[in-house]
């Protein structure tokens, strides 16, 4: 499960600044000694991002020799050091160079995001570890296999704060999490997505040409990708209860309509 929590403190900042502060903490990051490689990947990286809504996703590639608890705690105070100026929230991968070439893949994440990211992430720093690792062709199995669980466990999530924790969260915060619940769905089921443009609509219309969804589902995910795009609007309106209403129950349903 990763932890979307740094979302919540974003701000309304321009393109500009997104590429400033990632070129703000690439810089901070890269003088840690024990930091090979940094790559930027997410909506910077694909031209995607959309202000209110995107973060700062980055892999950092930490040399395997010298472990220790001290190095998070180092990176930790650079990125507080950096962020002074921007309230944009940071998404953050740390794999050791050992783990990702044993694996083939972003520790703890999917197989299909490792090999997008090798497709289309930017290396900032250092050396690129993705040549490293074996063509797409010889793990297009075991994505396939990885497609399903990911799609339980991103439910499993979505169901779990559903339960314990919706009446605590504010509507516009419950509405940006059901919609990105279904845009992961939605790059589950298509990805790995390796053809340009990479952006929620290019996925969407990919996704559209599938026999399994029914009429409500793309209706569903439609509207994933507009609250997406538009998000500031939607964040501030009054009445999005039928939006909410009508994401929660794709995801409710999702497995059963979608499996069954």
């Amino acid at each position: 499960m990763i932890n979307v929590d740094h979302r919540n403190s974003i701000g309304h900042h321009s393109k500009e600044e997104y590429e400033g502060y990632s070129k703000l903490l690439v810089s901070s990051l890269s003088k840690i000694d024990f930091i090979s490689s940094i790559v930027v990947c997410g909506s910077l990286a694909k031209n995607d991002i959309v202000p209110g809504w995107s973060d700062i996703d980055l892999i950092l590639f930490l040399e395997s020799s010298h472990r220790s608890i001290d190095q998070l705690d180092v990176i930790k105070a650079k990125i507080k050091s950096a962020s002074k100026e921007y309230r944009i929230g940071i998404g953050l991968d740390i794999t050791y160079i050992d783990e990702f070439l044993t694996t083939n893949k972003i520790c703890g994440r999917p197989l299909m995001m490792t090999y997008e990211v090798k497709h289309y992430g930017k290396i900032e720093f250092g050396l690129n570890y993705f040549e490293k690792i074996e063509e797409i062709k010889l793990v297009s199995n075991s994505i396939e296999i990885e497609r399903k669980p990911l799609i339980l466990a991103e439910l499993h999530s979505w169901r779990r704060i559903y339960t314990f924790s919706k009446e605590s969260i504010p509507p516009n915060k419950w509405l940006f999490e059901c919609s990105k619940s279904l845009l992961r769905i939605m790059q589950i089921e298509t990805g790995p997505n390796l053809i340009r443009p990479l952006n929620s609509e290019s996925v969407l219309r990919k996704l559209l040409k599938k026999d399994f969804l029914s009429k409500d589902q793309k209706i569903a995910f439609s509207t994933a990708v507009e609250i997406r795009k538009n998000w500031i609007d939607y964040k501030n309106r009054s009445f999005i209860d039928s939006e909410i209403n009508l994401i929660s129950e794709c995801l409710n349903n999702y497995i059963h309509e979608r499996y069954n």
